[in-house]
């Protein structure tokens, strides 16, 4: 019986009509693009429109009501937060519609070609989006599908190039990833995030090493040597495994101001490479991303070095929306109390001696009950803050949405200087009282801010 992968696989091999329900996500637009630049016939349904559904729209999409399943539909994707109880689940399932969910179908997709898969708790989407840049400076005419808007493709979140490799991040919620078997895989990093869908963090741990036994034997596993060795990664890993560390691995890192250096295995050195994006993090990155191109694809060094330095990051990952001396903006999803301590740090290396003026919008109460002294220890390194309402997360969170203001209460008795925001208005209203010259704006969160971070940009 073949795998679901391999039915999903099936679909794809001749372009057919196929129906996206919650096509508005960020990886489900990526994949819906993709298929119809491979040419089929797409319809979709979400709750709203957004610009990702418009941006789909142009390109032959027909959207529908959200309980419709179109006449002419022969398979479904759906988004993990659609239940088997939805109408239009249910209608596809009594017209015994072929259904999948979008990792399965973003597996077959994988499947028709050589992929590479970014997997870790942080940095998937830069990285993969590294790779991707690194691979078109390369000419490899490279596909992709993003979980953010890459600032160098020019449309979005997704591309399509005939007959190249796939580049894809490899989310572990709910372990959707390990329906995946890639050619070659990147582990970034291993955390404390999405725990609550396993159960427990050793139970965590076991799925990312069954990700790693599931890369193409002969292909390529990069990532830190201090996590091949954490999950003995060589143990369980068919594939050849390439480690990257400062002191020891296989490809030596070292960092020197904001450049870095990568020594290879056959003694090749890169030479420095700068990065238009600042952050530690954002060089560990790069060099998940420089290794993986070299050692799985056999790409130069000169389009590696090309590709990196003309890289301009991708939307909401610290990005500089504005840098001047009387003010700065800057967006970021950081949403985990890891990511937004390493942003607010950035902040402080990249506009010494400024003030940070921090909005931080929650979201999934179990995360931030389960890391709420950590929230408080991060948000604690801003200077003034506002808390905006927790975002609603469909089929993931109680409805309670308590997180933000817990976390305001928590902050004002640490003495830090915090304001609470019921509404995105409140929010911008608030950067607007006590503004002073220099400040730097700082928004967080995987919600509502992005569209506020926007509209403080349209502000004079």
């Amino acid at each position: 019986m073949p795998s679901v992968a391999e039915a999903a696989r099936g679909v794809l091999e001749v372009p057919s009509p196929v129906h996206f329900l919650g096509v508005g996500g960020a990886g489900m637009s990526a994949l819906a693009a993709v298929l119809v630049r491979r040419g089929h016939v797409l319809t979709g349904s979400d709750r709203a429109s957004n610009r990702r559904i418009r941006r789909l729209e142009a390109l032959g999409l027909r959207t529908v009501e959200e309980s419709e399943i179109p006449a002419e539909c022969s398979a479904v994707v759906r988004t993990a937060a659609i239940p088997d109880d939805h109408p239009a689940m249910v209608a596809a399932l009594a017209r015994n519609l072929p259904t999948f969910r979008y990792a399965e179908m973003l597996a077959g997709l994988a499947a028709t070609t050589t992929s590479a898969a970014v997997a870790g708790s942080h940095g998937k989407t830069t990285t993969s989006a590294m790779l991707a840049q690194i691979l078109m400076a390369a000419r490899r005419n490279p596909s992709a599908v993003i979980g953010g808007d890459v600032l160098d493709f020019g449309d979005g979140n997704a591309r399509w190039g005939v007959d190249g490799p796939l580049v894809h991040e490899a989310c572990e919620y709910a372990g959707s990833f390990l329906v995946y078997r890639p050619s070659h895989a990147v582990i970034t990093n291993l955390g404390d995030d999405h725990v609550d869908s396993y159960g427990g963090l050793d139970a965590l741990r076991g799925a990312f090493r069954q990700f790693a036994a599931g890369v193409d034997g002969a292909g390529c596993l990069v990532t830190s040597a201090a996590l091949a060795r954490d999950l003995d990664l060589r143990g369980v890993a068919g594939a050849r495994l390439v480690t990257l560390g400062n002191s020891c691995g296989d490809v030596r890192l070292r960092i020197e101001g904001g450049t870095f250096e990568l020594r290879f295995p056959d003694g090749a050195r890169s030479g420095p490479i700068q990065l238009r994006i600042p952050g530690r993090h954002n060089i560990m990155n790069a060099a998940m991303a420089a290794a993986a191109a070299r050692e799985a694809f056999g790409v130069e060094l000169a389009a590696i070095r090309r590709a990196l330095l003309g890289f301009r990051g991708v939307e909401g990952r610290f990005q500089i929306l504005r840098d001047e001396e009387h003010r700065a903006l800057v967006d970021d999803y950081a949403h985990h109390p890891a990511e937004i301590e390493m942003t607010l740090l950035t902040c402080r290396d990249r506009f010494p001696d400024r003030r940070l003026r921090v909005l931080f919008q929650p979201h999934l109460e179990e995360r931030t009950e389960r890391h709420f002294q950590a929230f408080l220890n991060a948000l604690a390194l801003a200077d003034e803050l506002v808390l905006m309402k927790d975002c609603a997360v469909p089929g993931r969170d109680g409805g309670r949405h308590r997180g933000a203001h817990r976390l305001y209460e928590g902050l004002l008795k640490l003495g830090v200087r915090a304001s609470y925001a019921d509404t995105p208005q409140e929010a911008e209203a608030w950067f607007s009282v006590g503004a002073r010259e220099g400040d730097v704006d700082v928004l967080l969160g995987a919600g509502d801010s992005r569209d506020l971070a926007h509209a403080l940009l349209r502000r004079p």
